[in-house]
């Protein structure tokens, strides 16, 4: 089945003008945002200096063929690398001016974003989202909590900017976090910047707090929001969402379906799917009940408990991690005998609780019954074209 690397060698020779911005474009912005081109894209502070994306890919790939410039792994640069290629190659990509950039990786925030500049001076402002590193992946877990993020402050700070930049209408767009992150941007800035935003696409980013989604910012913003998820998504259904989301078709099995490349396309569209899969109900589902059943202070508790634990084995990506628990098992044991007993018992009872819930979702979900109510909707409610 085609996907995006399919669309590039079909539609790659086309301008903008000859064809206009859609879905697919949307979702290979997204993608091209995880990839860090350094100095080799102007920053904010460099406006208004900017550089074809041609320019940018065929440097990268010169100076940096193992793409060890960023928090991926291996699978996810191979692709990377492969679409960098065909962008490079293509008219409708090659002239595309990239602007903006910003890289941000602290203890407690991961967040990049990066605007483009098509050749018919439409703007589009993408955000990255979770890369391998331990930081970015304990901030999406921070997402539980009823209060922002450092990243999710970030992006709305990255749009401001643009905003005052950047002429004319603006697109969002991010895969992810960057996907939640686009949103929660769109729905914080001011009324005036929120005038220009043409849409918003959350391409299986994660969901909000209520408190977000009932707020009178998001609500302004609320019918520009596309949200597209994988047949059987995972990532794009912790959280709450609001609204519609179109179910896409993807030739990957389970997780593996949150990639980008694993989703199929059918012309400028994304193929859409009949329905989400029951696995993804069933995350849902089960997710959704866990962290209710979490006060404020014991979601913050597991999160901490949880990442101080990873800490110990001194690492800055979860690849990393997976390698070290092994090579430094001993070393591992004795730290982790070192933390506090309570915090450990705090993190196995919620991690118990977590078991359980999954347990007991299994008859409702899998058992025959009718299905729970889920949100986002099953993406049965509309099946218009979304541009």
């Amino acid at each position: 089945m085609p996907n995006l690397m399919d669309y590039l060698a079909w539609r790659g020779d086309l301008t903008f003008d000859q064809a206009p911005l859609c879905q697919v474009d949307q979702l290979i912005f997204a993608q091209l945002a995880y990839v860090s081109f350094g100095d080799a894209v102007p920053g904010v502070e460099a406006y208004p200096g900017a550089v074809r994306l041609e320019r940018a890919a065929r440097w990268l790939l010169d100076t940096d063929p193992e793409g060890r410039r960023i928090h991926q792994t291996f699978y996810m640069w191979k692709d990377d690398r492969e679409m960098l290629r065909a962008l490079a190659d293509a008219p409708r990509f090659r002239n595309v001016e990239m602007l903006l950039s910003m890289d941000e990786m602290t203890g407690s925030t991961q967040f990049a974003a990066v605007a483009y500049r098509l050749p018919n001076g439409r703007c589009l402002v993408a955000f990255r989202g979770t890369d391998d590193s331990v930081s970015g992946w304990k901030e999406d877990c921070m997402l539980a909590l009823d209060e922002p993020v450092p990243a999710q402050l970030r992006a709305a700070e990255y749009l401001r900017t643009a905003a005052e930049k950047l002429p004319g209408t603006l697109e969002l767009t991010g895969h992810s976090k960057g996907g939640n992150l686009a949103v929660y941007a769109a729905a914080s800035v001011e009324a005036g910047v929120q005038a220009r935003i043409g849409a918003v696409y959350n391409l299986d980013g994660p969901g909000f707090s209520r408190s977000l989604l009932s707020s009178p910012g998001y609500a302004a913003i609320r019918d520009r929001v596309r949200t597209f998820l994988p047949e059987g998504s995972v990532v794009g259904r912790l959280l709450a969402h609001d609204g519609p989301a179109f179910p896409v078709r993807s030739d990957a099995a389970g997780l593996m379906q949150h990639s980008a490349f694993s989703w199929q396309v059918t012309g400028s569209r994304m193929l859409p799917a009949e329905n989400l899969s029951l696995f993804s109900e069933y995350v849902h589902g089960v997710m959704d009940t866990w962290i209710d059943s979490l006060s404020a202070a014991q979601r913050r508790e597991f999160v901490e408990n949880l990442f101080e634990m990873i800490g110990t084995l001194q690492v800055d990506t979860l690849d990393e991690a997976r390698t070290a628990i092994v090579r430094r098992l001993p070393t591992f044991l004795h730290r982790m005998r070192l933390i506090d007993r309570e915090k450990k018992v705090q993190l196995l009872h919620a991690l118990f609780s977590l078991g359980g819930t999954a347990l007991n979702q299994l008859p409702r979900r899998f058992g025959g019954g009718k299905k729970g109510d889920t949100a986002p909707g099953d993406g049965s409610e509309q099946r218009e074209e979304q541009t």
